[in-house]
């Protein structure tokens, strides 16, 4: 049976379910095992680095979902991590991350351009996934971009560029290689288009 899902923004009450399905995305990722060795820290990565970085989206971008399964953060531009949550940082997870994880928004933030929407995080549930939600969400902020004329910025792992590709983005200067060495990311950035009469972003997806 199928339903109709409109796509929504995240309240409050969707910040639990919302920072472990990244957790979950992001838990094993390159960059979490670069940055602090992800074996063991899915748990306080939640807690303690996607949540914040979920509660700041809430206030000073967005956060867009689908159901229980699909979500995307946008802010501003990328941010600093505090010096009190650094701290907890490197109390929770070593000198490793107290050391990579400010190093790596440094090194990030160097390519970024001015005046944009950085995609801070996406994810989408495993059984959820080759459906085209990802894409839809997608879509539905982009629709805001065009209509106040922003860029939208993200660094994509290599497996993930020609997804971005297909929703607009185009690379912009070489690829970041991490030091170690360590994961590869693609700097990627779509224009703002010429805004045309849109509808309510909806998604199709199974019970």
């Amino acid at each position: 049976m199928l339903r109709r899902q409109t796509l929504q923004p995240a309240g409050e009450t969707d910040i639990g379910w919302t920072t472990g399905l990244l957790a979950l995305t992001y838990g094993a990722s390159p960059i979490a095992e670069w940055a602090m060795s992800a074996t063991g820290v899915r748990d306080t990565l939640a807690t303690f680095y996607l949540g914040p970085i979920v509660e700041y989206a809430l206030g000073r971008g967005e956060v867009d979902v689908v159901g229980d399964h699909t979500v995307a953060v946008w802010t501003p531009s990328a941010q600093p991590l505090p010096p009190e949550q650094m701290d907890r940082f490197g109390r929770i997870w070593g000198s490793r991350a107290l050391e990579r994880l400010p190093l790596l928004h440094d090194i990030l933030a160097a390519r970024r351009p001015p005046g944009h929407d950085y995609l801070a995080l996406i994810a989408v549930s495993v059984s959820r996934r080759g459906r085209g939600i990802g894409s839809s969400l997608l879509a539905h902020h982009h629709a805001r971009l065009d209509r106040r004329t922003r860029t939208a910025y993200l660094e994509a792992p290599p497996d993930s560029t020609r997804f971005y590709q297909r929703a607009g983005y185009t690379a912009t200067g070489a690829p970041v290689q991490l030091p170690g060495p360590g994961p590869v990311l693609q700097p990627m950035a779509r224009p703002p288009l010429p805004t045309t009469t849109s509808t309510t972003a909806r998604v199709e997806s199974s019970r």
